[in-house]
């Protein structure tokens, strides 16, 4: 999935000195995308980041596909031995993360540049925010499928940014999300017992009292 903001939304602040950001990258099966996804990551201009991706116990070629980037310091790799599921699989690398912000990205998707530095500027003029999304759209549309699919983020897009507009947004999708490691780490990490820990660990951040936004 292509992950972005639109250039004509709110005006964000951007300041000059940014905290460092861990993005979290939990990888099962993903061969032939998690090449393209580290590339992308890997390469943005944010100042200080490191990226933690996750192997879940592959069965295919997933860790052959990260290990040709092994030697871009800012990536560290967790190869766990047995399947932990994506919630499992967050959690071992938040025990790893250093940044004062967490960012969960998806395998298989690719985020535009100057979008992270916005989330996280967002996060910070608003301390009650506990999670900022962005906009999601297919990254091939060279199918009938993925076209309809166009339309159905569209229309998810529009909702979501109502849904913020009115501060009830709750669900933080695992394609892209910044969190607050300080808040990730007090609601104690990602439900392994939940099949949609976006949807869950979206809740349990508004139960702490927090907001939810989106770029």
């Amino acid at each position: 999935y292509f992950i972005y903001q639109e250039l004509d939304d709110e005006e964000i602040f951007v300041p000059e000195t940014l905290p460092k950001v861990s993005i979290l990258m939990p990888a099962f099966n993903e061969e032939n995308v998690v090449g393209e996804s580290l590339e992308n990551i890997l390469n943005l201009s944010y100042p200080d980041f490191e990226v933690i991706l996750v192997n879940d116990a592959s069965t295919d070629n997933t860790l052959e596909e990260v290990e040709k980037f092994s030697e871009d310091s800012k990536l560290k790799v967790i190869d766990l031995e047995t399947n932990q599921g994506k919630a499992g699989a967050l959690n071992k690398g938040l025990e790893q993360v250093e940044g004062v912000f967490t960012v969960v990205q998806d395998a298989d998707s690719v985020i535009q540049e100057g979008l992270l530095q916005k989330s996280v500027a967002k996060m910070m003029s608003n301390s009650n925010l506990g999670g900022v999304i962005s906009r999601i759209q297919p990254l091939n549309r060279n199918s009938f499928f993925r076209k309809l699919q166009v339309t159905e983020y569209t229309v998810t897009n529009f909702y979501r940014n109502l849904m913020c507009s009115i501060d009830v947004l709750d669900v933080t999708p695992g394609a892209f999300a910044t969190y607050r490691t300080k808040d990730l780490k007090e609601i104690g990490g990602f439900d392994r017992n939940n099949l949609t820990e976006d949807l869950d660990v979206a809740l349990r951040l508004r139960k702490k009292g927090r907001s939810l936004g989106m770029v």
